[in-house]
């Protein structure tokens, strides 16, 4: 997962205080993408609520985050739902120091999106990357 965009209907950690504003910009954002046929606790935009999550499709998990991104507290819950569910795999993070939502996007051969690169290439291929 490349900086996930969780949310959910109840504000959790900085949503209650200093990120209030960007929470309710993200749900607006939600029900607009979503033409308001679900709601801000469909699994899609809060996996938390998935009731089969622990039946998760894969074994490995790469979860990748940034230091500065509003959305980090919801990513380090999902970490958490995952590894109270049951879920029977290994999830791994990988966090860029300093850096904001989806900064190589904007940035593609700055130090940290070069770092991200490398570590999305040795996550889906480990054997060439012990090489």
């Amino acid at each position: 997962m490349l900086h996930p965009y969780f949310q959910g209907s109840e504000p959790i950690g900085p949503e209650l205080g200093k990120d209030r504003d960007f929470k309710a910009c993200a749900d607006l954002i939600w029900k607009l993408a979503s033409k308001g046929r679900v709601g801000l606790d469909d699994p899609m935009f809060n996996p938390a609520k998935d009731p089969r999550i622990s039946k998760f499709g894969c074994s490995r998990i790469l979860m990748c985050v940034a230091e500065k991104d509003k959305c980090l507290f919801r990513a380090l819950n999902y970490k958490k739902v995952m590894e109270k569910s049951g879920w029977n795999g290994r999830f791994e993070m990988f966090e860029s120091k300093g850096e904001r939502h989806v900064f190589f996007l904007f940035n593609t051969s700055s130090e940290n999106a070069c770092a991200l690169r490398k570590r999305i290439g040795a996550f889906i291929n480990p054997i060439l990357s012990k090489a």
